[in-house]
């Protein structure tokens, strides 16, 4: 049975029997069901409000229940508002359908007898015709989830989103997350679980297949018999079985070794069912999983291919028609105050961002994308600072680093190097760096100043002016 959800339905139908039974149908998964017995009623009803979803009878009067109008009249006005509507007509001539879905593509035409039994709406044919498709609407409002869990601001990325979840009527379907690292590609694929399968089935499970170990990876996927392996004291369920009913998402699916490539071969081929069937490491049992799969990768599938990383045949197997790609943060800086906030709700620790802090948040590249972000957020939640300006934040986003590189600056900044910053400043300092760095250039490449230039990338002019200062401080202060 369908879940009530926040959805707003208006049921536009001029038989007030049929008007009763179709508002207490679409009342299975609305919250709010209203209804107009004419097209008068439904216009006023229309411009005053939205729907979420709206079904339209054809053959409607006016107020005076004389005039008749085609409903289909009142279906632009329903699309203006973003409406699902379905039209619901005994009409069966091609011309009428022709009409209904030319004004919008989108739109369901429903043949009137085919919902009803011999005591009204059949419960069980509604549900086939309408329900099921409805069904993803009613527990999984993209909009719902949106505001509930920040996904994206990107209007590209959210149109892809919304795609996906348009074609993914078919289980059987393979969907496939592009991402550099820490963008969050699991993140999206558990929303699109959410959306696609309801946020009543939890059953959503994922494994980062590069974090595991290799020679663990076959029985945490396919489960083991007791016994099967050394250490192995009790029968195992792998992630194929556990994943029964719902999604199972495997990440970084270039990470798999060739040898477990060509055991995965049989298994990720559903048959016509939708069951995925395997067997347990160890055990002769052929056993049936029902799942719906969906992948991961940072790579590019194409060049593991070709660098012989992967099999062609478990290329063209994992390869979906059904992608969706994340850019890095770096290309969608609208979200990052969106996701400062988010983040800061989560922490136990209530902090402020000032102006300054987050315009350098946002002008940051961010080259481990969200869980880079998250971290760092964490980080000033937990300091003693409530007030974070940019110079509170690290000094690798206040210079716009990669915070690898200014890792290494710190590791260079040794004692030595602070104590003689200290005592005759840092041009002089930098200067005998250049020299002894120069030095050691030439004694590597045998006096050639051409070749040490090239060692160091610097240009003949800055080699040979380090060659006469090198002549010039021989002999004097050293680091």
């Amino acid at each position: 049975m369908l879940e009530r959800t926040g959805l707003k339905t208006l049921v536009i139908e001029n038989d007030e029997y049929i008007r009763g039974d179709l508002v207490e149908q679409f009342g299975l998964f609305s919250s709010f069901v209203d209804q107009a017995r004419n097209f008068d009623e439904a216009k006023r009803k229309l411009e005053s409000r939205r729907y979420d979803v709206v079904s339209i009878d054809l053959n409607l009067t006016n107020d005076d229940e004389v005039l008749r109008h085609d409903g289909l009249t009142i279906l632009p006005l329903a699309k203006r508002n973003g409406s699902r509507c379905y039209v619901l007509s005994s009409y069966t001539d091609k011309e009428t359908i022709k009409k209904a879905t030319g004004i919008d593509s989108e739109v369901r035409y429903i043949k009137k007898d085919k919902l009803f039994g011999s005591n009204g709406i059949d419960p069980i044919i509604f549900k086939e015709f309408i329900g099921n498709s409805l069904e993803r609407i009613s527990k999984n409002s993209l909009e719902v989830l949106f505001k509930e869990k920040f996904v994206t601001n990107n209007e590209l990325l959210r149109r892809n989103i919304e795609e996906i979840i348009e074609t993914a009527d078919d289980p059987k379907q393979k969907i496939m997350i592009l991402g550099p690292t820490g963008v969050g590609k699991s993140f999206f694929a558990q929303i699109i679980h959410e959306i696609v399968e309801g946020q009543a089935n939890k059953n959503f499970v994922k494994v980062n297949l590069s974090a595991q170990p290799e020679k663990l990876v076959e029985s945490i996927l396919f489960g083991s018999k007791k016994g099967s392996y050394s250490g192995s004291i009790r029968d195992e369920m792998g992630l194929f079985e556990k994943a029964n009913g719902g999604t199972l998402f495997l990440d970084e699916i270039g990470t798999v070794s060739i040898e477990l490539q060509t055991k995965l071969l049989t298994v990720l081929d559903p048959d016509d069912d939708g069951f995925y069937e395997f067997r347990r490491v160890g055990d002769d049992i052929l056993r049936k999983s029902k799942f719906r799969l969906m992948t991961g990768t940072c790579d590019d599938l194409s060049t593991l291919f070709q660098e012989g990383r992967l099999r062609q045949d478990f290329y063209y197997r994992v390869d979906p028609a059904v992608t969706l790609s994340i850019p890095g943060l770096c290309e969608r800086k609208e979200d990052v105050p969106f996701l400062v906030d988010y983040f800061l709700e989560e922490c136990p620790r209530a902090i402020t961002i000032k102006d300054d802090a987050m315009e350098a948040l946002v002008n940051y590249q961010w080259p481990g994308n969200i869980r880079q972000l998250k971290e760092v957020i964490k980080k000033l939640s937990s300091g003693k600072q409530g007030n974070i300006g940019k110079y509170n934040l690290p000094l690798y986003i206040i210079n716009n680093e990669n915070p690898l590189a200014a890792k290494d600056a710190e590791r260079l900044f040794t004692k030595a190097i602070r104590s003689y910053v200290s005592k005759n400043g840092l041009n002089k300092t930098v200067k005998l760096i250049e020299l002894a760095a120069f030095k050691d250039a030439m004694m590597q490449t045998d006096g050639k100043i051409s070749k040490a230039c090239d060692y160091l990338g610097i240009s003949r002019d800055k080699g040979y002016t380090l060659k006469n200062g090198l002549s010039k401080d021989e002999g004097g202060d050293h680091v």
